[in-house]
């Protein structure tokens, strides 16, 4: 508005206006414009951008959330992720979607290093770290998606895998990286390895290398632990439960032998039969004070020995007697053999 003025040279018009913060008239020349409404205002009722130093009035300037500068609201940018404001050097775009956050609401690709909004950014499988889409390879044994620094290459069937690290382990017997989704326990030694070098036990389907296992009487490939050495042919076969599929328990003798020492009637032992016909040795066994003979029918087998003795003519009631005896002498038992026995002998 214009106001009425009187000086020296006489009356003059001025150009007047009142403060938008006191509510206090002053000359135009006075009062100070504010850079965001354009409203006037005393000089002592003015504030100052602390970037650009313009005026503006109480309440107009915003707040950078991250400097605590007070500043032009032009200057401000808002997050799409909080939707707080700052100013332009405290934010950055993501580099996936392109909207404008904080820079500390952005993480860095662990590959790349460029900032993406978290929610953009895929997460590997091993190691929990974010990276930029298209960064992550599928594992071949697990389907999970993993960074590339973290597959192995394993060779662990006919075309070469890549397979994340947590899941892979070395094979013991070829030195080979391979995934643990093909490899197993050895039941013998407990070493890890690939199953394409590993075997199963023909008896109890066990897991083992090869060179672990061994071969029974009758040529099943078994774990040591599941044979034993046959007392009569010395050689190891399966006579233990749960797996005596090739034990033969001799009714004479009272030992278990493999079906590979069973005599060709399939009645007894060959040791019992070959006693039993006649057909052993003429020796007495070595046992103390063996008893006297008009001869001896002795065979031995690989743990044991089994004798018959003829009495002599001279003992009319006597009838033979059959002896089993360790190696070295012990006896185990004797008995009188039935006629049975000694005929089918």
């Amino acid at each position: 508005m214009l106001v009425n003025k009187t000086s020296r040279e006489g009356p003059y018009l001025v150009r007047t206006d009142t403060c938008a913060v006191t509510g206090k008239k002053g000359l135009d020349s006075e009062l100070t414009k504010s850079a965001v409404s354009g409203k006037p205002a005393l000089p002592s009722a003015i504030v100052r951008c602390e970037v650009t130093n313009e005026p503006a009035l109480p309440g107009e300037l915003g707040f950078c959330s991250v400097s605590g500068k007070r500043v032009l609201p032009r200057l401000l940018v808002q997050s799409a992720q909080s939707g707080r404001y700052a100013l332009p050097d405290f934010t950055t775009s993501c580099a996936v979607c392109g909207k404008t956050s904080l820079s500390s609401e952005l993480t860095a690709c662990a590959d790349t290093g460029r900032l993406a909004d978290p929610t953009c950014l895929n997460r590997c499988a091993v190691s929990d770290k974010l990276v930029l889409p298209g960064l992550l390879a599928k594992c071949d044994a697990t389907g999970r998606g993993v960074r590339v620094s973290e597959l192995a290459e394993c060779r662990d069937g006919e075309t070469q895998r890549r397979v994340a690290k947590d899941c892979v382990t070395t094979c013991a017997y070829t030195g080979r990286l391979i995934g643990k989704d093909r490899s197993a326990v050895s039941s013998v030694t407990g070493k890890v390895g690939w199953v394409g070098v590993l075997s199963s036990s023909d008896a109890s389907g066990a897991i083992a290398h090869g060179d672990e296992m061994v071969r029974s009487v009758t040529g099943k490939l078994v774990l040591p632990s599941e044979v034993s050495v046959c007392p009569g042919c010395g050689g190891r076969a399966l006579l233990e439960p749960p797996h005596a599929e090739e034990a033969f328990a001799c009714g004479s003798c009272h030992q278990v032998v493999c079906v590979k020492d069973v005599a060709p009637d399939g009645r007894t032992c060959r040791a019992c039969h070959a006693a039993l016909s006649g057909s052993g040795e003429d020796r007495a066994p070595p046992i103390y004070d063996a008893p006297r003979a008009k001869r001896w029918s002795t065979a031995a087998a690989n743990a044991y020995l089994v004798a018959l003795s003829y009495p002599p003519a001279w003992q009319l009631l006597a009838k033979p007697r059959l002896y089993v005896t360790t190696p070295s002498g012990h006896l185990l038992f004797d008995r009188t053999p039935s006629k049975t026995e000694l005929t089918a002998a």
